[in-house]
């Protein structure tokens, strides 16, 4: 049984991401190869440390609406040559300002839509962003922080999939896996926080030699924050109807499971490597990026290997029991 969780459970997040990332992948191609046009974009609302993550969640929603309904959203499609588009949520939180939401976009424009125009939407959705936020009860956003575009050069679906890519991820998968992504400065992830609030920190006692471990009690307060305000935030939302840049792909592909249903799909399993006990995990959690890139690269008995020339203790794995089998040597065959 899993979670399902797509915002605070890593396995569940990384499932539910890389599926969300190929279907957004896979649309932007399709568009690409049809000669349409593409810009990446990045709207971001203005907020002081005293802002409440539930308000920024609102103020977040309230102004996109008025970003993409009423007259000047029909006119982007209208007059400015617009497709579509799809976005996602990202977060992180800063001991100077509190919480950082912003929403990446993947824009899709039709083909022979020029520079100028696409420029011109960016600065009207700007402009009702802005609007939308004051409404929502937050800070108007500066111009040189609040809006972030590019317009991706004609034909480049390498490009493209790439921030297809970024956008996907997102909180829920790139910023859960530790030590992938780390803030800037005084701010801290998701992941970060997760980690901070739950594993803590390792200190030894220089007097006696002991390991002591220390949680975070701010990140499980922020941590409590973020798991109620997020609840049932969606990851990925696109335009809808005539609009909806799925429309591109066959019946078939366009098919978009729940999240329930990704999670649930054993076929995503992959090989099992191996059970790393919970006396090792300090050994290994900070070189997590490096034992996953040899797994990718070299290949299971690769990574055993590595796991054995660092000295981290580490169990086969085995469907037979629920049990990690404590008993059997690190290393040796079932």
């Amino acid at each position: 049984m899993r979670c399902g969780t797509v915002w605070t459970c890593p396995e569940c997040s990384m499932r539910i991401s890389v599926e969300r990332t190929a279907l957004l992948g896979k649309v932007v191609t399709r568009h690409v190869e049809d000669g349409a046009r593409v810009m990446t974009l990045t709207l971001t609302l203005r907020h002081f440390a005293e802002h409440e993550l539930a308000l920024s969640v609102k103020a977040s929603r309230t102004a996109f609406s008025r970003v993409t309904d009423g007259r000047a959203g029909m006119r982007d499609y209208v007059e400015l040559g617009l497709r579509g588009w799809s976005r996602s949520p990202d977060l992180t939180w800063g001991v100077e300002n509190g919480w950082h939401l912003h929403q990446h976009v993947t824009l899709v424009f039709e083909p022979g839509t020029t520079d100028e125009q696409m420029t011109e939407l960016a600065e009207g959705w700007f402009t009702r962003w802005s609007r939308g936020a004051v409404a929502a009860g937050m800070p108007a956003p500066d111009r040189e922080h609040g809006l972030d575009f590019e317009i991706l050069p004609d034909g480049d679906t390498e490009a493209a999939q790439a921030w297809a890519a970024y956008q996907a991820k997102g909180i829920a998968a790139e910023q859960l896996m530790a030590g992938h992504k780390k803030a800037k400065g005084t701010s801290r992830t998701i992941g970060e926080l997760i980690h901070d609030a739950t594993i803590g920190r390792t200190y030894e006692n220089p007097e006696t030699g002991a390991q002591v471990q220390m949680v975070d009690l701010q990140a499980q307060e922020l941590l409590r924050e973020f798991e109620k305000a997020i609840k049932g935030v969606p990851q990925m939302t696109w335009s809808r109807g005539k609009h909806d840049l799925r429309n591109i792909l066959s019946e078939e592909e366009k098919t978009e499971r729940s999240d329930e249903e990704i999670v649930d799909d054993d076929s995503l399993d992959g090989e099992e490597v191996a059970v790393i006990p919970r006396e090792s995990w300090p050994q290994l959690q900070p070189r997590v990026p490096e034992f996953l890139s040899i797994i990718e690269r070299e290949g299971t008995d690769a990574a055993r290997a590595w796991l054995d020339a660092n000295g981290i203790g580490w169990e086969m794995p085995t469907r037979l029991t629920d049990t990690r089998r404590r008993g059997v040597r690190p290393g040796s065959e079932i």
